[in-house]
């Protein structure tokens, strides 16, 4: 018998003898789909949300940034009711017509700060005195707050004088009442051309450009009357008819 065979038999022999090192496991049973064979739909929920970050991280960080945002402003709506003072309301005192050392006083044993913000001059009212105030008397403000005050000023307003030579009448009274200078006059001057200012003054003082005045003044303007005519008028008054029985009327001038 060949060496061969002999090798090949022994072998396919061994091959049909279980090795002692082998060891015989189970066979695992096959896992059963539930349902219809899917996925369960909370697993797939659930592992979207988890590659969510990395799938879209733009959008991941801005959600991250609003729930940031929200989580801030629930802590802050407690701190922010009480720095506003929400609910807590006083009424405002009426100081108009006060002198104004009475009228702060008033607001500040009220509560109150004040700033006066503005300054008129009305020579019917007393100097000093509040003319007006924001908020108006009576109003329901949050305690502490600024009232605004405009008081009447001891002094007129000084405002400059504007260009108002060789400018017509029209042009320089508009110039004058627009700064708030409400008084003026008009003096005619002999001129060639007529309604052309030019010059004016004011309590009795020459005006020029810049100078500054006070809006009380009364303003003075010297315009031109324009050119006479040289040729004499007559009126009806001055002639007289003669008349006779036989002769023709004449007429002739009183001065004759």
């Amino acid at each position: 018998m060949d060496n061969n065979s002999s090798y090949n038999g022994t072998r396919q022999w061994d091959n049909l003898i279980p090795s002692k090192k082998a060891k015989t496991q189970p066979a695992k049973p096959a896992k059963r789909p539930s349902g219809n064979g899917k996925e369960p739909r909370w697993k797939v929920i659930l592992r979207a949300i988890g590659d969510f970050p990395h799938d879209h991280p733009i959008l991941f960080n801005i959600f991250l940034i609003i729930v940031a945002g929200l989580v801030i402003l629930w802590f802050l709506a407690p701190c922010m009711t009480v720095w506003t003072q929400h609910g807590e309301e006083v009424r405002v005192p009426d100081v108009k017509e006060l002198p104004i050392d009475m009228a702060t006083e008033n607001l500040n044993r009220n509560g109150f700060s004040y700033e006066v913000i503005d300054s008129v001059y009305d020579a019917k009212v007393r100097p000093g005195s509040v003319v007006s105030q924001i908020p108006t008397g009576g109003s329901t403000v949050k305690p502490g707050r600024t009232v605004y005050l405009t008081i009447v000023a001891t002094t007129p307003k000084t405002v400059a004088v504007p260009d108002f030579m060789n400018t017509s009448l029209r042009q320089a009274q508009a110039s004058f009442e627009g700064l708030g200078v409400k008084r003026i006059k008009i003096e005619y001057v002999p001129s060639d051309y007529k309604d052309l200012v030019l010059g004016a003054s004011a309590d009795g003082q020459e005006l020029y450009r810049g100078q500054r005045i006070p809006t009380s003044s009364t303003v003075t303007l010297k315009v031109g009357t324009g050119r006479i005519s040289e040729e004499p008028e007559y009126d009806d008054s001055d002639f007289i008819v003669e008349t006779g029985d036989d002769e023709i009327p004449t007429i002739s001038l009183l001065d004759e």
